[in-house]
């Protein structure tokens, strides 16, 4: 740590330093990580974030991160610094690398110790290969999995499969070096839910499928028998039994989700109990031909969260609510300080008196971007161009982190991003998202049109208009770009754009508005965000990196 002492007493402190964070310079090394936090430059100066990102690294190794304490979420942020001082990669890399090996040997929670090798994972991208920090999590990872093996072993369920599959999967991602019992793991699940659906003299098994979960579990063999080479008898069984499955006739179907709701199969930490849930208020609520959502204020382990309450008189109506699911258990696996992810808490089943419901728990946050705009119109207010371009990498960096996934939000508008009182933003309502998963098998080629009119790409907005259902073929990702670029603009103009701008006969309107963004930065993004022609947009990737070499930029106003 020495060396980085150094830097910070030396070449790190610059004249711009000294004139820009003198109250952060006072804290510089009597104060804590608390003191060091809330002394963080207002400015993008690149030399005042690596001071203030070097003093984070001496102070976390000082403080010692241990698992409940919540400034840990700094660890990600300082990650930046490999960006303001490449010249001193290896040594940020082995800084960070003993960070990480000690909070890995605290750590005492399953999750946690997968986000922490996650983080480990991560210094491979700075050429550090190989991360010490990487053995530590490998060694508790693999403790953890044994126990879980051996309560596997003495009374298997799909739950606890599933539980294990998605450890050794993560891990494998993280690169931990343990794709061998993955592969025994993964088999050994196969017989298993091979057994259940093939038992033909068993009756109680016959009435009683759970397709969902073997589903599950059948995506999670296949990733990892990619990883391992795929062995073709794995994937020839993976499809007979993916097959049989299939074929299980409807109402057999619906009843594997009475058994959810009974509590016959184990709850794992995706299922939550309504039960435990205290509801406060509704929220919000919006009807539709089958389903009625309800966005409710709760209480869950005393903390404030949001819920997203489905309720049909139909079951199978019901069934499209799992890609959702899906995709907020995904993102929550990333959430980190650096995105605009929500922490997914899980989903509760049950039925009720008038049909059925599913539950999506969520992080809570009340307002909403677009409420955030009108307040500062109202108030007269703008943000700093080192707050909005903040906003800008932090959004764009999260829908590019989405789209590697093969997710699509489809929806996006200001009134589908959350804001804190830190200006945070959270990217909220996946009701209309889809993914695009490998695991597939059968693929979807044509997609329905989804969107907002005043937002959605112009090449969709015809068929908006029309109220049409048809299928068509489109670029997801070109139209989440658009999408993107409607709420961006109107973020940074802090305007109430015409419902009509994206009409494909507005579009040289809509691309002369971009002129009155205060931001000469934006307006080449932007610009090109809203092109008529799809094709002509950037990808969501490109995006990231114009927004990264802006900030080297010197901002100006347009009308200085």
């Amino acid at each position: 740590m020495s060396d980085i002492y150094d830097l910070v007493s030396g070449s790190f402190r610059t004249p711009n330093v000294d004139r820009l964070c003198q109250d952060l310079i006072k804290q510089s090394f009597d104060g804590n990580l608390d003191a060091i936090i809330n002394n963080k430059p207002r400015t993008s100066d690149n030399e005042c974030l690596r001071y203030y990102y070097a003093l984070c690294l001496i102070k976390i190794d000082e403080d010692s991160i241990n698992e409940d304490f919540a400034a840990s979420k700094i660890v990600d942020e300082c990650y930046q610094l490999f960006e303001y001082a490449p010249e001193h990669t290896n040594l940020i890399a082995s800084t960070l690398d003993n960070i990480l090996i000690n909070s890995i040997l605290k750590c005492k929670d399953e999750e946690g110790l997968l986000q922490w090798a996650s983080r480990a994972s991560k210094l491979r991208n700075y050429n550090y290969e190989s991360p010490s920090s990487i053995s530590a999590a490998y060694s508790k990872i693999m403790s953890m999995i044994y126990k879980q093996l051996s309560i596997i072993t003495e009374k298997p369920t799909r739950n606890k499969y599933i539980k294990i599959l998605d450890h050794f999967n993560r891990g494998i991602k993280f690169g931990i070096g343990f794709s061998s019992l993955a592969a025994m793991t993964a088999e050994n699940s196969l017989s298993f839910i091979e057994e259940k659906n093939n038992s033909a003299d068993d009756e109680e098994v016959k009435a009683k499928p759970n397709v969902k979960k073997d589903l599950e579990i059948i995506r999670y063999i296949r990733e990892i028998n990619e990883v391992n080479g795929n062995d073709p008898s794995i994937s020839q069984r993976l499809e007979s039994i993916y097959n049989i499955i299939k074929s299980i006739p409807q109402e057999r179907v619906q009843e594997s989700l009475e058994l959810i709701n009974n509590v016959i199969i184990e709850p794992n930490e995706s299922e939550i109990r309504y039960e435990d849930l205290e509801i406060l208020s509704d929220i919000g609520k919006r009807s539709g031909e089958k389903i009625c959502m309800n966005l409710l204020l709760a209480k869950y382990r005393g903390k404030l969260v949001a819920v997203k309450k489905y309720s049909s008189e139909n079951k199978e109506s019901l069934s499209k609510i799992d890609e959702e699911i899906y995709i907020n258990k995904k993102l929550s696996e990333l959430k980190s300080n650096l995105n605009c992810f929500l922490r997914y808490y899980g989903t509760f089943f049950r039925t009720t008196q008038s049909g059925y419901e599913y539950g999506l728990v969520m992080e809570y946050h009340k307002e909403n971007l677009m409420d955030f705009l009108s307040k500062q119109k109202a108030t007269g207010q703008t943000l700093i161009d080192t707050v909005i371009i903040d906003m800008y990498k932090t959004i764009i960096s999260s829908f590019a982190s989405m789209h590697d996934l093969k997710i699509y939000h489809l929806d996006i508008k200001p009134q589908n991003i959350l804001i804190d009182d830190n200006k945070n933003l959270y990217i909220i309502d996946f009701g209309s998202a889809s993914v695009e998963r490998i695991n597939r098998y059968d693929s979807e080629i044509k997609k329905k049109i989804q969107g907002t009119k005043g937002y959605i790409a112009p090449e969709l907005l015809s068929m908006i208009n029309n109220n049409s259902n048809e299928e068509i073929q489109y670029s997801m990702e070109k139209a989440d770009v658009f999408s993107l670029g409607m709420t961006l603009l109107q973020m940074s103009t802090n305007e109430n754009l015409d419902h009509e701008l994206n009409n494909s006969e507005n579009n040289h309107v809509l691309l002369g508005i971009i002129d009155r963004v205060p931001y000469n930065w934006a307006k080449q993004i932007l610009y090109r965000m809203l092109q008529l022609n799809p094709a002509s947009r950037p990808t969501i990737k490109e995006l990231l990196k114009d927004i990264k070499n802006i900030e080297t930029m010197t901002f100006s106003r347009s009308n200085q």
